[in-house]
């Protein structure tokens, strides 16, 4: 089984405590800004995620900047590499958000909370994906990179902990008519898991591709021309 780590940065501040008896909510304090109010830390008292910075007039997206504080205790602030836009609306179509937030999507399991949050897509791609894992009390910047497509959150080996599937764009390139089907480069799917840190679990990931599209290894590979068949069905390889 192979693992590929996910980098990590933190900054943690002091703060006074703060009793707050508030419901799960999400409200906007200016344009582009946002407070959620939610138990993240299991301790039955409402802690607040805050999202500010936003982008300069014109500029892409919408916050830079998320500070997390836990009710009585500290709070710990994360800025983007670029820019945090809007939670993907396919994303959600197929994934419970626990707050009614449309700029940041949590998910609570037994033993962490996990936070997601979606970078602005250019032309080019998503400029950033980050994951924001706690765990005791502690918010650790779990996953901050390059990931075009977060397809789904689920428990995809039925462990009690939930896995994400993913995908980064790839180009199709030709039409062949006579096989109805659109040739392009190959790009799997990655299944990512929580259980230590952020990880690409191979094992999962293989037996994902093997049966939904072609496996051929993690890497994106413009040597490997697959077929996409124009009535959806299962991709293949051709020489």
């Amino acid at each position: 089984m192979l693992f590929l780590g996910c980098t990590q940065r933190v900054r943690q501040n002091n703060a006074n405590e703060v009793k707050i008896d508030t419901p799960v909510v999400a409200t906007a304090i200016r344009e582009d800004v946002e407070r959620v109010i939610y138990d993240l830390n299991n301790d039955n008292r409402p802690d607040t995620i805050t999202l500010t910075t936003p982008p300069a007039e014109g500029d892409p997206g919408l916050f830079q900047t998320i500070t997390i504080s836990f009710n009585g205790m500290h709070q710990q602030s994360f800025k983007a590499k670029d820019v945090w836009d809007l939670v993907d609306s396919s994303f959600l179509a197929v994934t419970k958000n626990e707050v009614p937030s449309k700029q940041v999507f949590i998910h609570k399991e037994p033993g962490q909370t996990l936070i997601f949050l979606f970078g602005y897509i250019y032309g080019a791609g998503r400029g950033e994906f980050s994951i924001i894992r706690i765990r005791d009390n502690k918010a650790k910047l779990v996953f901050d990179d390059h990931l075009d497509n977060p397809l789904q959150l689920t428990d995809f080996d039925n462990d009690g902990k939930a896995e994400l599937l993913g995908r980064n764009e790839g180009e199709m390139y030709m039409d062949i008519d006579s096989i109805n089907a659109r040739i392009g480069v190959y790009f799997p799917f990655y299944i990512y898991s929580f259980k230590d840190s952020c990880i690409i679990d191979e094992t999962m990931t293989q037996q994902y591709n093997e049966d939904n599209y072609v496996w051929a290894g993690l890497k994106y590979r413009e040597d490997i021309k697959v077929a996409y068949p124009n009535d959806g069905s299962r991709p293949y390889i051709i020489q």
